[in-house]
């Protein structure tokens, strides 16, 4: 467990099922690398959430932009909404580094300090 989360960042990306909609989504650095977080479990009692599921984003296209210290991505390949959710068939998560339930801890939104 990670004894002080790393910050959460933003990314824009599309999804192959919805061409015409544009997703916001988490990102988090986890072992060195960027990891797209689609879901988090919230865990109210204990005051944190933990991502349900990234996606490491190493062979994904995006591009990094900042703007007043704050950090955004953007991918470029859409994504499909299956694999955001965890419920694609074999040969198509096989194209894609998941790791489920990762042993991380983040505060609450409402609970961060600003």
């Amino acid at each position: 467990m990670a004894e002080q989360a790393p910050p959460i960042f933003k990314v824009t990306m599309r999804v192959a099922d919805d061409p015409d909609g544009v997703y916001d989504q988490d990102a988090i650095e986890y072992e060195g690398k960027l990891w797209l977080v689609p879901e988090w479990s919230d865990s109210p009692v204990l005051g944190y959430r933990i991502p349900t599921r990234i996606i490491s984003m190493e062979t994904l296209n995006y591009q990094r932009w900042e703007t007043l210290g704050i950090v955004e991505y953007v991918i470029d390949d859409p994504m499909p909404i299956a694999v955001l959710e965890g419920r694609a068939p074999q040969e198509v998560m096989a194209r894609y580094v998941v790791i489920d339930m990762p042993d991380l801890r983040y505060p609450l939104p409402s609970s961060r300090m600003n």
